[in-house]
């Protein structure tokens, strides 16, 4: 059973691109279609945020490498498949960013090479949509799981010893 899941969780990106290249042809849409140089900015922002993204996450991936969560993670043995999601979605990333200002200067040019490198665009598209949102939502139920499972949610789930000892603490801080 976890092996399809994590086969699937692996194999949806591609799925997802194939239905922007299922979804390029049956549209007929081309790199000629008006307003495309605005989608390929849009494309160059977002992939350069999430570079960024991915960069500041791992950064914070460092700091719960002895969590408990890691700890189960390798006990587990997922590092490998959490490894390759986060190198998948950032090359992913890279690719897409690459493309996208190639693709800058080639639609000017109506080639094979500016048709093929479009559809080879299309695909990475869909593909780099799934990855990061695969790869964010990874990242952070990584960064929140890692809370105690058992937290106060109101005034009546704490003890007055808690209560007392938070009120002292504000008082502390301020």
């Amino acid at each position: 059973m976890r092996l399809r899941k994590n086969f699937l969780n692996v194999m949806y990106p591609v799925l997802l691109g194939l239905i922007f290249l299922f979804l390029k042809f049956i549209l007929r849409i081309n790199f000629t279609v008006k307003g495309f140089e605005h989608i390929l900015e849009s494309v160059i922002a977002f992939s350069s945020i999430i570079i960024g993204f991915y960069t500041a996450m791992y950064g914070v991936l460092l700091t719960l490498s002895n969590s408990t969560l890691m700890k189960e993670i390798k006990k587990k043995n997922l590092s490998a498949l959490v490894k390759f999601q986060l190198y998948d979605s950032l090359i992913c990333s890279f690719v897409i960013l690459v493309i996208s200002i190639a693709l800058q200067v080639l639609k000017n040019y109506n080639t094979k090479i500016t048709t093929y490198t479009f559809y080879i665009w299309v695909f990475i598209l869909g593909y780099f949509s799934a990855t990061s949102f695969r790869s964010i939502s990874l990242l952070l139920n990584m960064i929140f799981n890692n809370e105690p499972k058992k937290r106060a949610t109101s005034d009546s789930d704490c003890s007055d010893a808690q209560k007392k000892e938070w009120q002292n603490k504000i008082n502390e801080n301020n």
